[in-house]
């Protein structure tokens, strides 16, 4: 599992129930696993940034594209 960090909210209002969606690809560009999950801070307050965790069991993670 690793934390990555969503864009910053260039918006001028707090955005709320924040999620990602994400696409894993192995080294070839061939996707290996979607995802989503919640962000760390559901609220995302103007100009802020949000952390997320994402699952990834060892059988793939050694073929995920950094």
């Amino acid at each position: 599992m690793g934390f990555y960090y969503i864009n910053v909210n260039l918006e001028s209002q707090t955005a709320t129930n924040s999620f990602v969606i994400v696409t894993l690809y192995d080294k070839d560009g061939k996707v290996i696993s979607p995802g989503r999950a919640q962000t760390e801070q559901v609220n995302i307050t103007t100009h802020s940034l949000a952390p997320f965790g994402i699952v990834v069991t060892e059988k793939i993670g050694d073929k995920i594209k950094n």
